[in-house]
């Protein structure tokens, strides 16, 4: 496979079996942050920024189309689409049953086969 698939293979792979996980990052803007002092999520972000500097630095050197610091702007766009993504494919169970009670295929949302969608489309845009 291409770089891309390999590399969008081992995202796939991180976030496998971690689906509390992709439920709860959504709540880190929406509930937690809001409810913690400056200096907590001072620390917390630093020590984010830092984690996705070091990442986008190696996703630039796997990838030559990614400019000087692109590489950690395509970490943030992942964690904004795994926030969209969330409440798409883990819905509130009045949701699931309406959905599959009514045929509702459109709403029936697999996360990790959208997900790799739409980070293959992305970095294939961008290259």
């Amino acid at each position: 496979g291409s770089r891309i698939d390999d590399f969008v293979r081992l995202l796939q792979d991180c976030l496998s079996g971690h689906d509390l996980l992709l439920k709860i990052i959504p709540l880190l803007g929406t509930v937690i942050e809001h409810n913690v002092s400056y200096e907590s999520v001072k620390q917390f972000k630093l020590f984010l920024a830092g984690k996705m500097e070091s990442a986008g630095k190696g996703a630039e050197q796997i990838f030559p189309f990614l400019r000087g610091g692109e590489g950690k702007r395509i970490f943030l766009w992942m964690y904004g689409i795994i926030i969209g993504f969330q409440s798409l494919a883990f819905p509130a169970p009045v949701v699931e049953d309406v959905v599959r009670q009514e045929n509702l295929d459109i709403f029936d949302f697999n996360f990790h086969e959208q997900f790799v969608m739409i980070l293959k489309t992305l970095f294939k845009g961008l290259s």
